[in-house]
């Protein structure tokens, strides 16, 4: 009643510090959708009796609604009003309270700068006014619930039945500030906290007052640090997309990148209070990879596109996937290399071909290079040129391959086994029988793109070009079909069946080399017998 405001009154005026509460609250216009914000605050015979009046309203942050920021002041009709805790901790500090609104608008109390944020209230909350401006502070909370010391007020009242005697009590307030509220889990002024569900208001106010006594305020990097860890951060995920693209850095960039930032995070708020924003990072790490995975995948195709126009005729649709899936693989640029070369001929199809019209001539090759490329293909070999009707093949680029020269002598096999067949159908339409020369030499070479622009081929250079291309053209004096090195041979002779063939010079060369009649393969396939050979004099005759 009455009586009782007035004891209280009487009781504040006496103390001569007593700080009572206030708060704004949003009320309806009469007519019309808008809000109108009212001010809520003691009786006029406690407000004149009180030392201050202070601000409790309270903010909550969504999308979570907890409290992650205390008021300092709001301004309300023109008028700075300082929360209570503000208020509480200047008298505490001897510091007149017509300094506080001064020193919180250049952002200073006491002795330290505050890092105040200006927060406008956009939807309506239980604590805090709609469309109200508020000067705050990011907590850095002390611990949860019952972190300060609590005492019931009924120990207060009546200390003969409570817990403490007058003297513990006397020496438990002296030299603090004491803040008066509801602590019951049931009370209205209850809410949620990062670090508990249910913190009471007035343990949030002594949250505040702490940090200013200790300026433990969470801070906000300034525009360039939060560029230059943004920057940071994503060049270097940025880095490691473009490296390894971006499917293999995907999990580095979500375990370690990530892991990285939170732990930079971690430690700047631990030592220096600052509360870096991680959302940038994140969108900029996203935009980053979109953009490097965008890039990645247009010049992807664009090599691809380059790798079909450059091998499509060349090599066969197995090897050139693997090629376009793996290009730093492909040895397109010119280099040193070991490979296994293979040059074919049709015997007498020059002459043959001055006797035919042209449209026959072309029927012919298209049927007869349709059955070799498919063999070639098969053994991955690629076609380096098609020279009227020679066929040079390489084996071993521009993907490399172990077993270069046994593909090359199962593609030799295989070439003269399918001639064979179709030799009979090629006389049924018409055309005389023709027969194959293949020389087969491995050694090193030079192999790559040479010449630029629209000049540009790819093509190998080298002795062993010239040694494959010999031995192709000695199966004429020899009477063979294909003569293979003795260094194809020993690579090869695991599933070749051949004899030697004697040991002839090769022109260019200064010493002669033993040469080999591929007669088949170990798994019983066997190249038809070719016509009578010459003897071997009168090839080193022919020769000289």
């Amino acid at each position: 009643g009455a009586e009782d405001d007035e004891d209280l009154a009487t009781a504040c005026r006496e103390a001569g510090n007593v700080i009572l509460a206030c708060r704004l609250i949003t009320g309806y216009v009469a007519r019309g959708a808008g809000y109108e914000v009212q001010y809520d605050g003691p009786i006029d015979a406690l407000a004149e009796a009180a030392y201050e009046i202070g601000l409790v309203d309270a903010i909550t942050s969504p999308p979570d609604e907890k409290v992650r920021q205390g008021v300092l002041y709001t301004i309300h009709q023109d008028e700075l009003i300082p929360s209570l805790s503000v208020l509480a901790t200047a008298l505490f500090l001897g510091i007149p309270s017509g300094q506080v609104a001064k020193q919180l608008q250049h952002k200073r109390f006491w002795r330290y700068n505050i890092p105040i944020l200006k927060y406008r209230v956009g939807t309506e909350m239980t604590s805090a006014a709609v469309g109200q401006d508020y000067g705050t502070v990011l907590l850095n909370y002390a611990g949860p619930e019952e972190t300060f010391r609590y005492v019931s007020l009924s120990d207060v009242l009546f200390p003969e039945q409570g817990e403490y005697t007058i003297d513990e009590l006397k020496s438990i307030f002296k030299g603090k500030i004491v803040l008066v509220g509801d602590t019951s889990i049931i009370g209205k002024d209850v809410l949620p906290t990062p670090l508990t569900q249910r913190m009471p208001g007035v343990e949030i106010h002594a949250n505040i007052a702490q940090g200013l006594l200790t300026n433990n305020f969470v801070h906000l990097p300034t525009p360039a640090l939060t560029f230059l860890f943004t920057f940071v951060i994503c060049t270097l995920a940025g880095i490691i997309t473009f490296i390894l693209r971006p499917l293999r850095a995907l999990p580095i960039i979500l375990f370690f990148i990530l892991a990285l930032a939170f732990l930079i995070g971690y430690v700047m708020f631990v030592t220096r209070n600052l509360w870096m924003p991680f959302a940038y990072t994140l969108f900029g790490i996203a935009t980053n990879f979109a953009i490097i995975t965008a890039y990645t995948h247009l010049t992807a195709e664009r090599r691809a596109r380059q790798m079909r126009d450059r091998f499509g005729r060349f090599v066969s649709p197995a090897m050139l996937h693997i090629m376009v899936e793996h290009p730093d693989e492909a040895l397109t640029h010119p280099q040193k290399m070991v490979a296994t070369l293979l040059f074919t001929d049709l015997r007498g199809f020059t002459a043959l071909s001055e006797r035919m019209d042209a449209e026959r001539v072309v029927a012919l090759l298209d049927d007869y290079f349709r059955e070799m490329t498919e063999i070639i293909f098969r053994y991955e070999g690629t076609i380096n040129k098609f020279i009227g009707d020679a066929i040079f093949v390489i084996f071993g680029a521009p993907l490399p391959m172990l077993d270069h020269a046994q593909r090359a002598i199962q593609c030799a096999v295989e070439m003269q086994v399918a001639l064979d067949r179709l030799r009979p159908r090629l006389v049924e339409r018409g055309y005389p029988e023709l027969y194959m020369r293949i020389g087969i030499h491995t050694g090193e070479i030079v192999f790559g793109e040479v010449g630029k622009g629209r000049q540009a081929d790819l093509t190998a250079i080298g002795d062993a070009v010239n040694v494959a291309s010999r031995l192709e053209e000695l199966n004429k004096d020899l009477g063979t079909c294909v003569l293979i090195s003795e260094t194809t041979y020993e690579l090869a002779k695991d599933i070749a069946v051949a004899e030697p063939a004697g040991t002839v010079p090769i022109r260019g060369r200064a010493k002669p080399m033993t040469v080999y009649k591929l007669i088949g393969l170990t798994n019983g396939l066997r190249i038809p017998e070719p016509t009578a050979k010459p003897k071997l004099e009168e090839v080193r005759a022919a020769s000289s």
